[in-house]
């Protein structure tokens, strides 16, 4: 379970499966640049294909993201607690 990093910017949680050690949640809603973005090594966590990273606010930070980023947009359905996602 990655916990949302509410107060934080990133927060990494130990993640020990399927070939994956650590999941890196960001929140990237008080950015405005990916240049805000640079103090934390994100290029760093990208090479390592251990790391699963998810960011909340991506494209505030676009311009600092791979290439082959996958886009995830989560909609809300029809029912309350439905949901729909767009990759």
């Amino acid at each position: 379970r990655a916990m949302s990093p509410t107060f934080i910017i990133l927060r990494r949680t130990v993640f020990t499966k399927n070939g994956f050690k650590n999941i890196f949640h960001m929140d990237a809603y008080r950015l405005k640049t990916g240049k805000e973005a640079k103090p934390l090594e994100l290029k760093k966590l990208f090479r390592n294909p251990e790391n699963i990273i998810l960011i909340e606010w991506p494209e505030n930070i676009k311009s600092v993201l791979p290439k082959k980023t996958v886009w995830i947009k989560f909609l809300h359905g029809k029912k309350e607690k439905e949901r729909t996602l767009i990759f």
